[in-house]
């Protein structure tokens, strides 16, 4: 793969990470969280970031008593996007998704 086919295909990543974050199964009712995703590729690294303090949070089981023992709709959100996203990127990048435990 040429240098110019590599940054072709990182473009078209770039574009799918963000979809991936923003709107894909993205979380339930977390529209500021949604649109503060940001995307940074720098020496052939892609690097998506949030200034969103709680993100953590909207990934993990709700465990207050407020909740009244019902289950988080984001549960393991982040997880499943990231997973989606490295099995696209290795697709398109010509490698494999092996998952280890």
């Amino acid at each position: 793969m040429t240098q110019k086919q590599f940054e072709q295909r990182m473009a078209t990543i770039k574009l799918r990470a963000l979809y991936v974050f923003k709107d894909f199964n993205a979380p339930v009712r977390k529209d500021i969280l949604r649109q503060s995703f940001r995307d940074t590729q720098t020496n052939n690294r892609l690097e998506i970031t949030t200034y969103i303090y709680y993100m953590p949070y909207t990934n993990e089981v709700w465990l207050s008593p407020r909740w009244r023992g019902r289950d988080n709709p984001n549960y393991q959100w982040f997880e499943r996007q990231s997973e989606y996203l490295v099995k696209y990127m290795a697709t398109h990048l010509g490698g494999r998704y092996v998952r280890t435990k």
